[in-house]
C-alpha cells in the first residue's frame, strides 16, 4: 500500500505485476527477464484484505509503520481482477486438459467478485506498539440490501455501524468509516 491511494490502485498494481530478471527457466536453463503478476480466481464468501502499514526502513534499519491514507468503497467489485478479465485462452490452450481450472474460473458470473465492505480493524500506535479496536455492520442477511444494488441502498444503512473498543460499544457514522 505504500505510495498508493485506495484498494483499487494496489489491485491494479498486482495485475500489472513486475519484471523479474534473470530468472533461471527450469525447462530450457537459460536465464530470461518474466512479468509475474497475479489476477483473481475463484473467491471466498468472506473476504479479509489485509493492509502491509509496517515497513522495514532501510535508512534507519527498523520497522516503521505507513500513516498515509488509503481509501476502501464500502461496495468492492473485484470483476476486472478475475480470470475472466485478464486471461485469454488459444483453442489449442482451452483443449488443454491442464487448463481445467483455468477454464473453470472464466466461467463465474461477474456477481461472484462484488463484496460488501462489514468491518474494519484499526491500529493506533507505532510500529511496535500501540491499540487495535473494530468498527462493524451490524445488518445481516435479509435485513441487508442486494450486494450488486446500488450504493445509495446501502448508505441507507449508515447508522448500522459499531465502534468495538475494548469495553466500550458506540455507534459510529459510515461516514467515518
Amino acid at each position: 500500500m505504500q505510495n498508493l491511494e485506495n484498494v483499487y490502485e494496489s489491485l491494479k498494481k498486482q495485475i500489472e505485476g513486475e519484471i523479474i530478471s534473470d530468472f533461471r527457466c527450469s525447462e530450457c536453463n537459460n536465464q530470461v527477464d518474466l512479468c509475474k503478476s497475479q489476477i483473481m480466481g475463484k473467491l471466498p464468501n468472506v473476504l479479509i484484505l489485509h493492509l502491509q502499514r509496517i515497513v522495514f526502513d532501510f535508512q534507519t534499519f527498523e520497522n516503521s509503520k505507513l500513516k498515509n491514507k488509503f481509501e476502501y468503497p464500502m461496495i468492492l467489485d473485484l470483476a476486472k481482477y478475475g480470470a475472466k478479465q485478464n486471461i485469454n485462452l488459444t483453442e489449442e490452450e482451452k483443449a488443454d486438459p491442464k487448463n481445467k481450472e483455468i477454464l473453470e474460473m472464466l466461467e463465474y458470473s461477474d456477481e461472484e467478485y462484488i463484496y460488501r465492505l462489514v468491518g474494519v480493524c484499526i491500529h493506533r500506535g507505532t510500529a511496535t506498539a500501540g491499540h487495535y479496536w473494530s468498527l462493524i455492520h451490524m445488518k445481516r442477511g435479509e435485513q441487508e440490501p442486494d450486494p450488486s444494488a446500488e450504493n445509495s441502498k446501502w448508505e441507507d444503512l449508515a447508522s448500522n455501524w459499531r465502534e468495538f473498543n475494548d469495553e466500550s460499544v458506540t455507534y459510529c457514522l459510515s461516514k467515518n468509516v
